[in-house]
């Protein structure tokens, strides 16, 4: 997928216009006392060689507002990092499957909105910088918005899973399934939505293992078949398609 910036995108009325007071502001950041969001701030940075410059932007309207506490406690249901990103992919999800064409500066401003939910996290204490980073990093991606240069690609989403169990029996039963096809890191159901889970694998060759599997036959969990997709899938279709726009 050809990568253009953003930034240029979305010009002067755009949701991360580069104007004097944004590059001020993104100079101030160094100064922010909160140790988890100034860490969160300094992996992102690192990883910023050759990716979109918007990503900087992004990060610093996102430092600039308030804690959102309505926010917040609508994702009052997350408790846990598994949890919290299992909703944040789960959104992701839903929102490109609502999408019929996707222009950059609408995913610039979903990229935006999600940056604000996850940074308000950090901000309360509810997660820790690291996983707030890589949680940033593979919504971005599924967006084709990528962060970092060398995501592994190592997490499969998992759909139509049986939304009667429990976040506990959930993780049990995809843990069960996917350890066939590699050492498992972490599992877990989104609490927004019991239909949906992720598997992060240690290896990216799982991945690869569980897509061949699932494109010749079909995958079960709990005796029922389920899609299973990578980051990347939903957006490389909308662009096979033509529903990408520039």
């Amino acid at each position: 997928m050809k990568k253009t910036s953003l930034l240029h995108q979305s010009r002067n009325n755009g949701p991360f216009t580069n104007d004097s007071r944004t590059s001020a502001r993104l100079n101030e950041i160094g100064s922010i006392h909160h140790v988890e969001l100034e860490n969160m701030r300094k992996s992102i940075a690192r990883s910023m060689q050759g990716s979109d410059p918007m990503v900087s932007v992004a990060m610093a309207r996102a430092l600039m507002d308030g804690d959102d506490e309505d926010m917040v406690d609508l994702w009052n249901e997350a408790f846990g990092v598994d949890c919290f990103e299992a909703n944040c992919l789960c959104e992701t999800h839903e929102w490109l499957r609502r999408q019929d064409d996707i222009s950059l500066d609408s995913r610039a401003e979903y990229f935006q909105e999600l940056l604000n939910k996850v940074v308000a996290f950090v901000r309360r204490g509810l997660i820790l910088s690291d996983d707030a980073t890589r949680t940033i990093h593979e919504c971005a991606t599924m967006l084709g918005l990528p962060i970092e240069t060398e995501l592994p690609d190592n997490v499969l989403l998992i759909t139509s899973l049986r939304k009667s169990n429990s976040l506990e029996d959930g993780r049990f039963y995809l843990r069960e399934t996917f350890n066939e096809f590699g050492q498992i890191e972490r599992a877990a159901l989104a609490p927004r939505n019991h239909g949906f889970g992720f598997v992060r694998f240690y290896s990216p060759k799982s991945v690869q293992r569980a897509m061949r599997a699932f494109r010749v036959t079909y995958v079960e969990v709990q005796d029922t078949a389920v899609m299973l997709k990578t980051l990347t899938t939903i957006i490389e279709d909308k662009e096979a398609h033509g529903h990408l726009k520039c």
